[in-house]
């Protein structure tokens, strides 16, 4: 939870982080906790969890205690989807994740922002498409340790190339309540700083996915969209291109396997 010297200086210019402040605010936060979250969600009150919606408030208590009570909401709610979400392992993930549908990258833009990488022509109809709210979870269990995500936040990197009208058939095929439910989660209960949906390859119809998905989406996090086209040069100035695979005009090997592997064996301990 101690933040190397660089995420320290960083978080300390933008909101007045340092370890005597964030333990005061822990300790603010644990005893208000208490009325919000029940006994058996004891996970979402221990101190890395607690941290990592502190960092997403900015070190407001009262905002932290708001997005924390709303996910004690949505975990009750789902119950029969998620059960025990520190269960959830990531071999559970597999056929998800293999789909390269979409991918943590694990490396981050030149401001420090994670990347998360979305390629729709690649997904493909789940057996069971509740896998999208359980990975929500996965990934919040993993964010716990991530510093550079909770101190700098994450950027959505889409790229809609080879995405064709068959594939957005594939989209509106996902239930609307599925669809509700992953929306309700980024918007009221991940704690992650969303720095940017940046879009590349956007297709003519774009107007039609959007309406299929902006009345889900917040007012913030439409405001975070922006467009690219095919203009791989002006992404460039926002993210080096040896970070990111040649899919998106990089030269990187990997696509996110590394960090989802590496996250399978830290959660084993190995």
């Amino acid at each position: 939870m101690e933040l190397p010297a660089e995420l320290a200086h960083v978080a300390y210019e933008a909101y007045g982080e340092t370890p005597e402040k964030l333990a005061a605010c822990l300790q603010d936060l644990r005893s208000k906790v208490e009325g919000k979250v029940p006994d058996s969600m004891s996970w979402l009150k221990g101190d890395d969890y607690l941290a990592l919606y502190l960092r997403w408030a900015k070190l407001d208590i009262g905002k932290a205690l708001e997005r924390i009570a709303s996910t004690a909401t949505f975990v009750k709610e789902y119950s029969e989807i998620l059960g025990d979400p520190t269960k959830l392992r990531g071999d559970q993930f597999n056929d998800l994740y293999n789909q390269g549908f979409l991918c943590c990258l694990g490396r981050t833009t030149k401001s420090g922002a994670v990347i998360n990488l979305l390629q729709p022509s690649k997904m493909a109809p789940l057996s069971d498409p509740n896998d999208f709210i359980r990975w929500n979870f996965w990934v919040l269990q993993r964010a716990t340790t991530d510093l550079a995500l909770q101190v700098k936040g994450m950027v959505i990197l889409e790229n809609f190339a080879g995405f064709s009208m068959i594939h957005m058939m594939t989209m509106k095929g996902i239930p609307q309540h599925i669809m509700k439910k992953n929306f309700t989660f980024m918007n009221y209960c991940a704690p992650f700083k969303l720095k940017g949906i940046w879009i590349l390859n956007q297709p003519a119809y774009m107007s039609i996915l959007f309406a299929i998905a902006k009345p889900f989406m917040s007012a913030k996090m439409k405001s975070r969209i922006r467009l690219f086209g095919s203009d791989f040069n002006k992404l460039h100035e926002l993210i080096e291109p040896d970070v990111l695979p040649p899919a998106f005009g990089g030269t990187h090997p990997d696509s996110g396997r590394e960090w989802f592997e590496n996250e399978k064996r830290l959660e084993t301990g190995q």
